[in-house]
């Protein structure tokens, strides 16, 4: 063996440092995202429930996935034209509650399929939405006096959730009379006596707490403890895809979730109240409700709800669950980020 010489010293280092260097670099390229990032539109209405997206987009979240997210700011999160644009291919993912549309799309075979929840209900926790009535009538509510009366409640779930409430007393919709109304238009017709009782969600419901004088009935987080208030939805033009994009969004996604499951933190607030256009203050207040322990879907509750829609017509018929929600993509985005 040639043992190294005064002479040969800094050559040897030399060639040390060059190799070190050369092995760190073929390490970081291992690490780092190949290639142009891959384009990803998402629809988000002006909730709550797009702050995951504005916050993950802000913080470099999907960015990190090696995604380019791109918002595309519509006014509602799952009505026709929506559902169309992503039938379409003219968006990849859309955000919304168990829809009658995306179950009558599903049954006349489209490709579009539920794949994680976006948000849950937390018993333990404020809640998003409630039913209301005027202040110190909630104690001991007549119930039987709602037959006959107009309650202010939009389309969607929450006649489900009316028709649930109505049951536990008796009662059904067919008892009542539906008005919708925008939601603080809703609470001063509580006060006026214009509506019986109204559902009204955060961000109106703790301004109506504070300045308008109602009180909460019943709330989500009593009603309906554990139900998923929001599913993820793939359209086509991500289902169709060879490649692992869509684990990649659903990891980037639960991961901007743990960010915005800290609420009203002062980067949250700064970064939402940008988004959504709300005011710091009010937003510094109100139940966000971005706590999601699991994003896999709730089937049980699901079943229960399509159920409920067959009975009142708005669907086509009963849908397999199996058809509709498509489990294998969130529990690859779990194992790959160790949840």
């Amino acid at each position: 063996m040639k043992l190294l010489t005064p002479r040969t010293i800094p050559l040897f280092l030399s060639l040390m440092l060059l190799i070190a260097v050369l092995n760190a670099g073929a390490v970081l390229a291992q690490d780092a995202p190949s290639g142009v990032s891959d384009v990803v539109r998402v629809a988000v209405a002006p909730t709550l429930g797009s702050a995951t997206y504005y916050i993950g987009l802000e913080e470099g979240v999907f960015a990190k996935y090696n995604i380019d997210l791109q918002l595309v700011e519509l006014p509602q999160a799952a009505n026709a034209e929506t559902i169309a644009l992503l039938l379409r291919g003219d968006i990849e993912v859309i955000q919304a509650f168990l829809n009658p549309g995306i179950i009558n799309a599903v049954l006349r075979g489209e490709n579009v399929r539920a794949v994680a929840a976006s948000r849950k209900i937390n018993p333990e926790g404020c809640s998003t939405w409630s039913f209301v009535v005027p202040a110190g009538q909630a104690e001991n509510f007549d119930y039987a006096g709602l037959r006959g009366t107009t309650v202010g409640v939009p389309p969607g779930t929450p006649p489900y959730y009316l028709d649930l409430l109505l049951r536990l007393h008796g009662l059904t919709l067919a008892d009542v009379t539906l008005e919708n109304v925008p939601a603080p238009v809703r609470a001063e017709g509580v006060v006026n006596g214009a509506l019986s009782l109204a559902w009204i969600p955060e961000p109106s419901l703790t301004p109506a707490h504070q300045l308008q004088g109602v009180e909460d009935l019943m709330s989500a987080a009593d009603l309906v403890p554990n139900t998923d208030s929001g599913l993820v939805y793939f359209g086509p033009s991500m289902l169709e895809r060879d490649d692992d994009l869509a684990v990649r969004f659903l990891s980037a996604y639960i991961e901007a979730g743990d960010l915005a499951a800290q609420e009203a933190t002062e980067r949250n607030v700064e970064i939402v109240s940008r988004g959504l256009e709300l005011d710091p203050a009010l937003l510094s207040e109100i139940c966000w409700g971005m706590g999601l322990t699991d994003p896999q879907v709730d089937v049980d509750g699901a079943l229960v709800y399509m159920t409920w829609l067959l009975e009142q017509g708005d669907i086509d018929g009963m849908l397999d669950i199996d058809l509709l929600y498509d489990p294998s993509y969130v529990l690859a985005a779990l194992e790959g980020t160790g949840s």
